[in-house]
């Protein structure tokens, strides 16, 4: 039998500016509607890491505060860990 892993988000976006609403917008009308924007360290909300597990397909996104977020889709509008993201060498994606 199969596990099957549940995100508690649809797509996790880290940048709460322009880009990052913008991307949010277009999500809600692609039919995404369980969506959380991170951009505010102020409020506990600074990105310590991201991790995408292989066999689930999912992306983890873990802040200072202890909070952690799962979702099949990530969108970076600012750099993570040093990598710029306008590059997004590393993306993965899925195929239904």
């Amino acid at each position: 039998m199969t596990a099957i892993f549940a995100p508690s988000h649809d797509a996790v976006i880290i940048g709460a500016g322009y880009a990052g609403l913008w991307v949010a917008g277009e999500l809600r009308q692609s039919g995404l509607n369980r969506i959380v924007i991170l951009g505010y360290p102020q409020f506990g909300a600074e990105v310590t890491a991201e991790v995408f597990d292989d066999t689930t397909d999912l992306w983890t996104v873990y802040t200072r505060c202890g909070t952690s977020y799962t979702a099949r889709v990530l969108v970076a509008t600012c750099d993570l860990d040093g990598h710029s993201a306008a590059g997004f060498g590393d993306a993965r994606t899925t195929s239904s």
